[in-house]
Formats: C-alpha cells, structure tokens, sequence
C-alpha cells in the first residue's frame, strides 16, 4: 500500500504541541514532500482541536443547530 503524502495532515496533541517543531516531510531527496501540520480537523463528525478544548466542536454544532433552527422562525407566509 502506498501513502497518499499530498492528502497526509499532522496533528500534534499534549505538551508538544506549545513548542515550534520542524515540519514533517516524507520521501528522501527531490522526492522530498512536506505534510501539512494543521491545529482543527473532524474526524468521524466530531472537530478535534490540537489544544484538546472541546470549544472548537461545540462552536460547529452550535452553528449548525442555529442555521436549522432559522428555518422554524420563520413566518408561514414566505413559504406559501
């Protein structure tokens, strides 16, 4: 099996995550790729954040919740 590096993201978790570290890069030589270090991602509907705050999650599906929820505000009239 092949890694597929240009869809490959870092995230790095706990006390390591305060101090600046050098990015990740796979291959060797001028097949060298570096993968992208991000700091929020979701994975299986649920936002992980790299600080582990919950904060990041409840802002989404507050979010979403509200946008959902504009639908029912809104007077029978405009629909008919």
């Amino acid at each position: 099996m092949k890694m597929n590096y240009t869809k490959t993201k870092e995230m790095i978790l706990g006390p390591l995550a305060r101090q600046p570290l050098q990015p990740l890069s796979a291959g060797s030589g001028s097949d060298c790729v570096l993968i992208e270090r991000v700091y929020r991602f979701k994975l299986l509907g649920i936002n992980i954040s790299h600080d582990t705050n919950w904060q990041a999650h409840i802002d989404a599906i507050s979010h979403k919740a509200a946008s959902r929820l504009h639908f029912l505000r809104i007077p029978e009239k405009v629909w008919s």
